[in-house]
């Protein structure tokens, strides 16, 4: 779309899978790092009279507890960091 902010900004799409999002709290895998842009957006947005739709208090209670019941590769630390690394890497390779 041809938005003015786009030339302010260079935008990006990352595609999270899975039902547990960054945005919807600071739940495991994610940190309080990968929610805080999301809470300072919707701050901003607030005053446009958009509102940020949160998880149910049922949904988010599992996402607390379900670090202890599953874990997986996604809850390494250093396989997110290297998979992070990866993908910053492919896409400054990707530019001009």
């Amino acid at each position: 779309m041809p938005l003015p902010a786009y030339e302010a900004i260079d935008p990006a799409v990352l595609h999270f899978v899975g039902r547990l999002k960054p945005w919807d709290g600071a739940y495991h895998p994610w940190t309080q790092a990968e929610f805080q842009p999301y809470v300072d957006m919707a701050l901003a947005l607030e005053t446009a009279g958009v509102k940020w739709r949160r998880q149910s208090t049922l949904r988010r209670l599992a996402y607390r507890l379900k670090p202890y019941l599953q874990q997986d590769d996604y809850a390494d630390p250093n396989y997110r960091r290297a998979i992070s690394d990866l993908i910053i890497r492919k896409c400054r390779e990707t530019q001009p």
